[in-house]
């Protein structure tokens, strides 16, 4: 539970803390991020599916079920700290540079393991 935690507040500083982030992981071109800024991880429209069943991102081609989606001016976007709460949102350790990771991708813009373009 205690890492789970951690996890998520490393998230968020991350999301806080890093400027040029969101270009790194636009660069990403299996990536369903458009964006991100604070707590809000904005989604490529084309990786969002509105089923009978719920709403799914597709990341990589798995998809994974979120609760509720968010808009405003900049688009469409997950509120980590909302799903996180609820246990939706996939959190790991990245097998390059040990920073935490959302659904696989690394939310460090220096990570060794990202394509460079």
């Amino acid at each position: 539970m205690y890492k789970y935690i951690s996890i998520i507040i490393t998230l968020f500083f991350c999301f806080s803390m890093n400027c040029n982030a969101h270009e790194s992981m636009h660069s990403h071109e299996n990536s369903y991020i458009e964006g991100f800024e604070g707590n809000k991880i904005y989604l490529k429209p084309s990786n969002v599916y509105v089923a009978k069943n719920g709403i799914f991102i597709n990341v990589d081609n798995e998809f994974h079920l979120v609760n509720c989606l968010e808009k405003d001016a900049r688009g469409v976007y997950l509120d980590i700290n909302k799903e996180a709460s609820l246990d939706n949102i996939i959190v790991g350790d990245c097998k390059h540079c040990g920073d935490a990771t959302v659904f696989g991708i690394c939310m460090n813009s220096q990570c060794s393991g990202k394509k460079k373009n």
